[in-house]
């Protein structure tokens, strides 16, 4: 199929989002740079998904037990940072971090790893644009009035759209060559079906 490349679908509420951040990041460059960074709202997709529900992931009491779990063991498998079940909040509020992820431009893998960590590894509060300009850094100060322009809004609103049109109904989702992978474990799988 060729060196084909391969959209992620990514929402900084989902941990599992910030596992695949990391291990996108940690691939060697050809690789790594195949992937296009796509944010959306998850609320957006599982609101079409459900549109009595309260837009977010309902879980009994089990199954979130074994998320919690599952997490802490992925992240110590991956030696990635993590606050765990005690994240002062969860799921974190990423609207703003994820419109500033669109005004970043080739910045953006970066800056969103950045979040993901503040969030999932620093328990930090990704909604205060106090600590989004923090891992900005005083260079690129403009980048969040940019993020508050009517065009990066309507631009979040677009990718949740597509998302949906595709099929898209969990993060974090893998497209390439037509084809969706769905879970931060799909990750190989995506690679290989891209070629």
């Amino acid at each position: 199929m060729g060196q084909a490349m391969i959209s992620f679908w990514y929402d900084f509420a989902s941990p599992y989002a910030y596992i695949a951040a990391e291990r996108i990041m940690r691939l060697p460059p050809p690789q790594r740079e195949r992937f296009i960074w796509r944010p959306f709202m998850l609320g957006a997709v599982f609101a079409h998904h459900s549109p009595d529900s309260s837009g977010r992931q309902r879980m009994n009491p089990a199954a979130r037990a074994n998320k919690w779990r599952d997490l802490d063991r992925l992240c110590v498998v991956h030696g990635i940072g993590w606050v765990g079940q005690g994240a002062r909040q969860y799921p974190p509020s990423g609207l703003r971090a994820a419109r500033l992820m669109l005004a970043a431009g080739d910045r953006q893998p970066e800056l969103a790893l950045a979040v993901y960590r503040a969030a999932f590894a620093r328990d930090l509060d990704i909604s205060d644009e106090a600590v989004l300009a923090a891992l900005i850094g005083h260079g690129f100060s403009g980048l969040i009035e940019q993020s508050r322009q009517q065009d990066i809004k309507d631009a979040l609103r677009q990718n949740a759209t597509c998302a949906i049109r595709l099929g898209i109904f969990g993060a974090p989702s893998f497209m390439t060559g037509g084809e969706l992978f769905f879970g931060q474990d799909r990750l190989d799988q995506a690679l290989n079906w891209a070629g």
